[in-house]
């Protein structure tokens, strides 16, 4: 059972009570919630980076949320990909024309959870890693049947047809990195150069 921390606007009082406390939440002076954030990152096929990006527009989600999701879904139920098909997934480069470098913020605890599921077959490549997060995130029922549910909106509402509103959906995104690189810049963040951005 959970107990309330004491609330309190005094410092020392707040600075007290976590010195005492401070080997809670641990188990032989380890931390059980694995804390803090990484990235699940790897290259993967344009279409599977197209169709989670696409799928995730009625969410306003963006790679963060596809994968997080993604691996959720894929704890969830068993993998929609055979251990063969996971094992020969290929591995996609910065060199490969059909390839796009995908990078999606999640804590910690997701990705050991990701890690986990998979640790059955064997050690997956970046590549195959967020592969098989980005499948398992545009497969799911409920994903498709929203995104579909939003999309017929967007037709009634403009007149436009499916791929007039897709490609308005992709502008969208070009222009939010491109929005973020500018952030990056002029922040002198340090990955304002690095080819790929989140």
């Amino acid at each position: 059972m959970s107990k309330k921390s004491p609330y309190s606007g005094d410092a020392e009082k707040l600075k007290g009570w976590l010195e005492e406390h401070s080997s809670d939440g641990r188990i032989n002076g380890e931390p059980i919630i694995a804390d803090g954030y990484t990235e699940l990152r790897g290259y993967v096929h344009e279409r599977d980076y197209n169709d989670a990006l696409k799928l995730a527009a009625p969410w306003a989600g963006k790679k963060a949320f596809i994968a997080a999701h993604g691996i959720v879904l894929l704890a969830g139920r068993q993998p929609i990909l055979t251990p063969y098909e996971i094992n020969n997934l290929p591995n996609y480069s910065e060199n490969d024309d059909e390839a796009r470098f995908f990078r999606g913020r999640v804590s910690q605890g997701t990705l050991d959870i990701l890690s986990d599921e998979l640790a059955s077959y064997g050690e997956p490549t970046p590549s195959q890693k967020v592969t098989i997060v980005l499948r398992h995130f545009i497969a799911d029922s409920t994903i498709q049947r929203v995104y579909q549910a939003w999309i017929r909106k967007w037709l009634r509402e403009t007149g436009l047809k499916v791929d007039e509103v897709e490609k308005i959906i992709y502008d969208y995104y070009r222009v939010d990195g491109a929005k973020k690189r500018l952030e990056a810049i002029e922040s002198n963040d340090p990955e304002s150069n690095a080819q790929k951005m989140p």
